[in-house]
């Protein structure tokens, strides 16, 4: 087995598609703030993300209507996923779906 080519998979779909993770993790909460997003990354998907990175997904996301940033009563902020941001979840998964089914034939 090739080692690379494994970790080279594994970088390529847990960082250039970090936002279906991101719409995962909010599609189940009212609210998250970065540090929280980060602490779930890493629990649920063993994902380790630079803090930086992440603002630039969710900087990105909330440009395309996926997620909406909203102030905390503490004056935090928090993300909340957008109902666009649910479909096109659910269509990027309904995708993945697929492209597994193929891969696994």
């Amino acid at each position: 087995m090739s080692l690379k080519a494994f970790k080279r998979l594994k970088r390529k779909l847990e960082n250039e598609v970090l936002w279906i993770y991101v719409a995962n993790i909010l599609l189940h909460e009212d609210g998250l703030s970065v540090t929280e997003l980060k602490k779930r990354l890493k629990e649920k998907f063993s994902i380790k993300v630079n803090t930086v990175y992440l603002y630039t997904v969710l900087y990105r996301m909330e440009r395309e209507g996926l997620v909406r940033r909203k102030t905390s009563e503490e004056g935090k902020s928090m993300y909340c996923l957008e109902e666009v941001g649910k479909q096109t979840y659910l269509k990027g998964l309904e995708y993945l779906n697929r492209i597994v089914k193929l891969l696994a034939e």
